[in-house]
């Protein structure tokens, strides 16, 4: 743990706001991934999108550990 409060407290603001952003980001890739016409035949594009969700996925299970072990 940090050991100044003030500085703990920004870096879990700035995790809350990564979560944030990369749960809009998923939304977005699979808004892509599902409504693309670019994307409807390809199925390498497709798994390429789905992986970049996976990953999102596991940077949001990290965040929400870290903000919730408090």
């Amino acid at each position: 743990m940090l050991s100044h409060p003030a500085v703990y407290q920004d870096v879990l603001q700035l995790v809350k706001f990564c979560l944030d952003q990369s749960e809009q980001f998923i939304k977005m890739c699979r808004t892509i991934r599902d409504q693309s016409e670019a994307l409807k035949d390809n199925l390498t594009a497709k798994a390429v999108i789905n992986h970049i969700i996976r990953e999102s996925e596991y940077f949001i299970g990290i965040a929400q550990t870290i903000l919730y072990q408090q």
